[in-house]
């Protein structure tokens, strides 16, 4: 009772002894970067037109009292925000199938995905360090793929093929997600993983 409820809820909550203070806006990008390369819909959630089926109340109420309450908490790490996400990605499809901006907005997702050798080179240092240290600069190839990948995704949104454009989309994500999983998690575990640690434990033992 003491360790579950009062110290990892209640204490985390009001601060106590486990502490990871932030400031109150922290989830804001951590929202935005959740939904990478999707980011450019949030812009979407603010439209009224968005929210006349009142269905979408639900949605909505699921996110927004999710932001207030932990922006409230003293308390504040990337991973409580993960169950806010279905809300938001939600929302955001909704409102995708019915903006006449789609192609633009599509476009944008794919030219954010021009990043991802960027975020594979710097992540180990950005978790290390700090992000103001783990700047390296944008990688050629990969603003030239992600152009290349977003006029495909316009002009097949443009033709009408809005779930072709966004099939597309979804395998270039799956493809950014392989490249920073076989880029950075081997520099992850040089400096913010135990694994290092385990695996000279492990070798000890034996």
């Amino acid at each position: 009772v003491d360790e579950f409820f009062w110290k990892q809820h209640l204490g985390r909550f009001t601060g106590g002894a486990v502490s990871h203070p932030q400031p109150f806006w922290f989830y804001g990008p951590i929202l935005v970067a959740a939904l990478f390369p999707w980011s450019p819909l949030l812009a979407l959630l603010f439209r009224k037109s968005l929210y006349k089926d009142r269905r979408r109340w639900l949605l909505l109420l699921w996110l927004v009292f999710g932001m207030v309450f932990l922006s409230v908490s003293a308390n504040k790490l990337p991973g409580y925000l993960v169950p806010l996400v279905p809300a938001a990605a939600a929302l955001a499809g909704l409102a995708l199938s019915e903006s006449p901006w789609a192609p633009q907005l599509l476009a944008a997702c794919a030219l954010l995905l021009g990043l991802v050798p960027t975020i594979a080179a710097g992540l180990p240092d950005a978790l290390d360090r700090g992000a103001t240290h783990a700047w390296t600069g944008i990688v050629g190839w990969g603003a030239a793929a992600a152009i290349l990948l977003a006029a495909v995704v316009w002009l097949m949104a443009r033709a009408g093929r809005r779930k072709l454009a966004v099939g597309a989309l979804v395998a270039a994500t799956l493809m950014g997600a392989l490249w920073i999983e076989t880029q950075a998690f081997p520099g992850l575990d040089r400096t913010v993983s135990a694994r290092g640690t385990w695996r000279q434990v492990e070798a000890r033992r034996s």
